[in-house]
């Protein structure tokens, strides 16, 4: 129906949802409109840090990771590894780990999505 030019409105609390649905979104909190824009639109208002998560057969300093440019933070527990950052933060994180003859294992990675950026722009500073 949207390709024939009809317009429709959905109204939805499922962020997944309407950033694959939707070309245009109006986010509403607490009654009044707070953001509006296409979905990449409203993502890249808040875009913040990308999240790696992988785990490591053999030891590697995590000072290692940490000196990477954009890498805000690292964390290992059980040889699982967090890594958070901006940037070319796979490859970057991945190029060293090759440097060192390491390969990631269950590697995951996380973007922000909408509903970051809907959490991000209803968080009140006082809450």
């Amino acid at each position: 129906m949207r390709d024939t030019g009809v317009t429709i409105l959905l109204v939805t609390h499922f962020m997944d949802e309407a950033q694959r649905l939707c070309d245009e979104i109006a986010m509403i909190d607490d009654g009044r409109v707070i953001a509006q824009g296409s979905p990449a639109a409203l993502v890249d208002r808040v875009r913040g840090a990308q999240t790696l998560h992988f785990r490591l057969g053999q030891d590697l300093d995590p000072s290692t990771i940490a000196a990477l440019p954009g890498v805000e933070d690292v964390t290992v527990e059980h040889r699982m590894w967090t890594v958070t950052g901006t940037g070319h933060l796979l490859a970057t994180t991945a190029g060293e780990l090759a440097r060192h003859g390491i390969i990631a294992e269950e590697l995951r990675t996380k973007e922000p999505n909408l509903e970051d950026a809907f959490v991000a722009l209803t968080t009140k500073e006082d809450a």
